[in-house]
């Protein structure tokens, strides 16, 4: 959750720093939640491409039955 705040607060203020100011912590801080939501994003990109897959390949699997 707190990743998210940090992304809106970017968002909002355009700015890191701003951002960081906004929400009472470092620029560091920021960039580490900005960091963790981006892996975040990326993993459940990666876990909704599987179950993507995962689903055409049970549609093959159900056209294929006699």
């Amino acid at each position: 959750m707190q990743e998210l705040l940090a992304f809106d607060a970017v968002a909002k203020h355009k700015s890191f720093t701003r951002a960081a100011s906004f929400l009472c912590i470092t620029v560091s801080g920021v960039c580490k939640q900005i960091s963790a939501l981006t892996a975040f994003v990326g993993w459940l990109k990666k876990l909704l491409a599987k179950a993507i897959l995962d689903m055409e390949a049970l549609k093959v699997i159900i056209k294929a039955k006699p």
